[in-house]
């Protein structure tokens, strides 16, 4: 199968993606996320195993692999497919958007950040130094536009806005909320 075989294939999974998330099918979209990373995934190795490093191909294939890194929820991979792209020549364009992914996958770490310092009573743990460290890492890929940028807008929490359509869900009796389904609720005063 050749690179622009694999790529096709690639976008034929993400256009499924994108139809089960807009149906609302996070699941399914994730799956398809997942099969369209693999395939994007084979045509940079075979460009790798060729020594090609040609623009925009190499950069239009790592852009595309990291937003489907993102979408299956593989936040590391999606980082480190940008910064490979970024540490080429990639068009002012391609570059842009790079580092959009770049800024969501902050946000994203952020995310997890605080999710992670709320399951322990705000107290640091070993837990938060991966996110910490990719936090840096992919700080260190912004421009100072983009860093000034997120510094300006601070922390977005967790708690949110009950009728936002989220992942998880806010409960404003008991003074309880939930983040995710899985994650035992504790009172907010024992997190405040």
């Amino acid at each position: 199968m050749s690179v622009r075989d694999s790529h096709h294939k690639a976008m034929a999974f993400a256009e499924h993606a994108l139809l089960a998330r807009i149906q609302g099918h996070r699941e399914d979209a994730i799956e398809f996320s997942k099969k369209a990373l693999e395939h994007e995934l084979v045509a940079i190795r075979k460009l790798d195993e060729r020594g090609e490093r040609a623009e925009p191909t190499w950069s239009v294939l790592h852009r595309s692999a990291g937003w489907l890194a993102f979408n299956s929820n593989q936040v590391h991979l999606s980082g480190k497919l940008a910064r490979k792209a970024l540490a080429g020549n990639p068009h002012p364009e391609i570059a842009d958007e790079l580092r959009e992914l770049l800024v969501q996958i902050y946000r994203s770490l952020e995310k997890d950040l605080i999710y992670v310092r709320w399951q322990n009573a705000g107290f640091e743990s070993e837990e938060e130094d991966p996110i910490l460290d990719a936090m840096e890492e992919v700080w260190c890929e912004l421009s100072e536009e983009e860093q000034q940028l997120l510094y300006a807008e601070g922390t977005q929490s967790l708690i949110r806005n009950a009728n936002e359509n989220l992942p998880h869900s806010c409960c404003t009796d008991g003074n309880i909320w939930k983040v995710y389904s899985s994650t035992p609720v504790r009172p907010l005063r024992e997190v405040a």
